[in-house]
Parts: structure tokens; sequence; C-alpha cells
């Protein structure tokens, strides 16, 4: 099994802005691992990971950008995923002019927390909320609004968010 903790280790905290942040050594191996690299046939997508914090945790995150976008998809993993999985999902809401911007629950994938333990749901969604504000900062896209693709775990948090008034 592909070992993905020094890419952990060299992730710095998004900007949203591609010309700023960077792609972090170890980012092409994990891209190509999870073929990530095959997403973005037309290659005018702009692609890169970083962290974003929520409470205790630093999630990683991963942003596509395509050249025009009229709004951005957040997807949320189930248990036990993690974005990286997810490919033909991201492929689908970009074939259909979406930017796109997933993230790593607490305790899944890359992000901080101890693997696959949850002490209060809420905690997944104080993660989705957090992920959902900075999806928003997208540059030319605050405007257009943001949706949800969510699965298993990541759907009930996210519908407790929507129940919640978040």
């Amino acid at each position: 099994m592909q070992s993905f903790l020094p890419l952990k280790a060299a992730l710095l905290p998004l900007c949203f802005d591609p010309a700023l942040d960077d792609e972090p050594a170890g980012f092409a191996a994990y891209r190509v691992f999870y073929q990530l690299d095959t997403i973005d046939r037309n290659g005018k997508t702009q692609h890169r990971i970083g962290t974003i914090t929520s409470s205790e945790y630093r999630l990683v995150a991963q942003y596509w950008l395509p050249e025009k976008a009229h709004a951005t998809v957040l997807i949320v993993h189930g248990y036990y995923d993690h974005i990286g999985l997810y490919r033909h999902v991201i492929r689908f809401f970009l074939e259909q002019g979406y930017a796109v911007l997933g993230f790593d629950l607490p305790g899944h994938g890359l992000s901080s927390g101890a693997r696959a333990v949850i002490h209060d749901f809420d905690e997944y969604g104080h993660a989705i909320h957090d992920a959902a504000d900075v999806g928003r900062d997208f540059p030319g896209r605050a405007a257009v609004g943001i949706g949800a693709q969510a699965h298993l775990a990541g759907q009930v948090a996210a519908v407790d968010l929507v129940r919640a008034g978040s």
C-alpha cells in the first residue's frame, strides 16, 4: 500500500487561487494512484490540494476549477471513504460545468483525527459547514452559490446541518 504521509506533512492552507496554491511533493503520485489525473480530459482544469481548518481538525481539501464554472459543488464522502475515491463523481460535475470542492472528513483520508472515530456526529456537520464556507470563496464564484453531493455518513451530516439551519 502506498503511503502518503509525506504528502500529508507537506500540505499548506489553501488560498483557493491556483496561482498561489502550489503542488506539494507527492501530489502527482497521489493523483496517479487514485486516477485523479484522468479526470481532466481537456487539460484546462486546475486541481490543487491543501488544508482548511475546522475546530481542532486540519481537513485536507482538494478543488478542481475549470476555465468557466457556473456554480460550485461540494462533495462529502461517506464513512471509511475519502475524496480520492470519487473521481467519477468529480468528472461528472466538471463535465456539467461546475467547479468542485471535496475534502476528507475528520479521521478520514489525509485529514487529522483518529481513524474513523467521531466523538460527536456534529463534528462532521461543522466540517461540512466550514468547507462550504470556504467553497463560497472560490475566485469569481461567490455569487453563484454552492450545492452539495454527499454519500452515507456525509449525507446524514449534511441533512442534520440543513435541519439545524446552518
